[in-house]
């Protein structure tokens, strides 16, 4: 549940169940790189997961940075609570993200960095799912959930 809510938030804001207003850049992207406890790394697909992780996370902190001085306190919260809502409400994927950028309240340049920021974490988080699943044997990907 939580990696889908980090699929559908797209964002540095709070993970699931926390309730600190301010967490790292690597907290909130760390289940990008998470995989369930039913796939058990070799040594090697280790060492190249944590290769994967000391690439991308730059580049994620990176894109964290555009977007933090949009996200003062009243949006973080604004933000989690839209997110919860939308989620509670059956809401996915475009709807979420629609339900925060409103509660945000973002003037027009803001609404472009905001957008151009979701579509970097996306295009990321792509990149960072096919490369590790091309990390897992055919037999470790088989016991992923559909």
């Amino acid at each position: 549940m939580r990696a889908v809510m980090g699929l559908l938030c797209l964002g540095l804001a709070l993970p699931a169940g926390r309730t600190q207003e301010k967490v790292t850049s690597t907290e909130a992207h760390a289940e990008m790189f998470a995989l369930p406890p039913a796939v058990v790394l070799t040594a090697q697909q280790q060492m190249a997961l944590e290769a994967l992780k000391k690439d991308y996370l730059p580049r994620l902190q990176e894109a964290d940075r555009k977007i933090e001085k949009l996200l003062t306190t009243q949006r973080r919260q604004a933000w989690v609570k839209a997110r919860d809502e939308a989620l509670k409400a059956g809401k996915k994927g475009k709807e979420v993200n629609d339900a925060i950028e409103a509660a945000l309240k973002l003037d027009d340049r803001e609404k472009a960095i905001f957008r151009d920021y979701r579509g970097m974490i996306a295009r990321l988080r792509a990149e960072i799912t096919e490369k590790k699943l091309a990390l897992l044997t055919e037999a470790q990907k088989k016991s992923l959930p559909k």
